[in-house]
């Protein structure tokens, strides 16, 4: 951290050197199923470095930090470059910023997968206090457009009016299974990169997530054992559903066509569609039952 300046106007600032993130991808190698995966954790990297701690560090109010967590999660769900949140009286510090930075990470973990590196800086000026936040994100504003548009487009085709709730999650489900294959180069880790064809097991994640939220569905992306999928919320209830484990050229080499695929498995895989916890761990999966909402029951049925 650079030595507190005099910024315009007579604020003192106070600027924050860049944290990188860019991922060193983790490889789980094993037999089957268990085969090669990516998976990078901004929080566990920070940790490691001692820049992030858990909780609200002292020297912030808590209805202040509170504040400035739902402005950083609005500017995180809208990808904005850069935002200012200023508060009178504030006394805001860089242990409490990252503190905050680490309580909104817990609490949306899609995060976590989107921002490739932040900067910020803290201005103080008479009683007020302000912080400055400027995001980098692995996606490009034009992929990001390109990601929306081509979700629309594809919904458009793939869902329709008449189908019930199990019929539009397997829709977007078996359209991600049938068009993307896992990157072995462990390169390519976004949705537009699914899109594009090739990704790594939280592209696959990260696709569902956009498709699936962009029909209202509430979904989050659950991590654990250096892999990624979804949970989805139907009719107040929590979902697994896990599209790389049910491609089933996910551990062979190449690229395939939809009709090759189906070809391959006989029919798209639905093993790890709506599924509940107990399924899901006895198929290879961990995470941390106490990071994530549980899933006691499978889906009724379609």
């Amino acid at each position: 951290m650079e030595r507190p300046r005099r910024g315009r106007a007579g604020a003192r600032t106070e600027t924050v050197l860049p944290v990188r993130m860019r991922p060193r991808p983790l490889v789980c190698a094993g037999a089957s199923r268990a085969g090669t995966r990516a998976l990078f954790s901004v929080r566990k990297r920070l940790r490691r470095g001692g820049l992030l701690r858990r909780g609200v560090a002292d020297g912030a109010p808590f209805g202040e930090a509170d504040s400035f967590a739902a402005a950083l999660r609005t500017a995180l769900l809208e990808r904005k470059t850069f935002f200012r949140y200023e508060e009178r009286g504030a006394a805001f510090n860089r242990r409490s910023v990252e503190a905050v930075r680490e309580q909104v990470l817990r609490e949306v973990p899609e995060f976590d997968y989107l921002v490739e590196r932040w900067t910020f800086r803290i201005v103080r000026g008479g009683d007020k206090s302000a912080v400055e936040v400027r995001i980098d994100y692995w996606e490009t504003p034009e992929q990001r457009a390109f990601v929306a548009r081509r979700v629309g487009e594809i919904l458009a085709e793939i869902v329709t009016p008449e189908m019930d709730d199990y019929g539009r999650i397997a829709a977007v489900h078996d359209f991600i299974v049938a068009t993307v294959d896992y990157d072995r180069t462990l390169r390519r880790f976004t949705a537009y990169d699914a899109l594009r064809g090739k990704a790594v097991c939280h592209g696959y994640a990260l696709l569902a997530f956009d498709m699936y939220r962009a029909l209202g569905y509430e979904v989050r992306i659950i991590s654990g054992g250096d892999h990624a999928w979804n949970l989805i919320r139907v009719g107040g209830n929590w979902y697994h559903v896990d599209t790389t484990f049910d491609d089933p050229t996910y551990d062979f080499q190449g690229h395939f066509t939809p009709e090759e695929k189906r070809r391959i498995a006989g029919e798209i895989r639905r093993d790890h569609l709506l599924q509940d916890d107990e399924t899901m761990r006895r198929s290879g999966h961990v995470w941390d039952r106490n990071a994530f909402p549980s899933a006691p029951v499978p889906f009724p049925g379609p």
